[in-house]
């Protein structure tokens, strides 16, 4: 790496890191990356279980919700997510968003419109630049 070259950012987004062939794609792309000099490597987790099953890396810097998801005032819950997400993201300032969870992916979609914040999402394991 050239050391004139800024460290550049890059934000994963999950629901969980708990046990699951997704979930564990995503660990590994998360260590490889954070192997990697030149990036500081980003992980906002925002479903109901934020819990991290796989082993990470101790440089990947974890971002969670300050509240819980409350199944009983599901519309109230998601949009604290949705803006927990925006607000998350717009901060960290990343390179680019990488997205997984077919179910998961409209929420970042939508929480980052209008952001310019280049966004990729994983369906069905094939990942897409949106």
């Amino acid at each position: 790496m050239n050391q004139n070259q800024p460290i550049k950012d890059l934000c994963f987004v999950i629901h969980s890191l708990q046990a699951g062939g997704m979930e564990r794609v995503m660990s590994e792309l998360l260590n490889f990356f954070a192997a990697k000099k030149q990036y500081h490597v980003h992980l906002v987790l925002y479903g109901i279980k934020r819990d991290v099953f796989y082993t990470i890396a101790e440089n990947i810097i974890i971002y969670r919700p300050d509240f819980t998801f409350d199944n009983s005032k599901r519309l109230q819950s998601t949009i604290r997510t949705h803006f927990f997400l925006r607000k998350t993201i717009k901060k960290i300032n990343p390179i680019s968003v990488l997205s997984f969870g077919e179910r998961w992916n409209s929420m970042v979609l939508l929480a980052l419109y209008g952001t310019r914040i280049p966004v990729y999402v994983l369906i069905e394991r094939n990942p897409i630049k949106v």
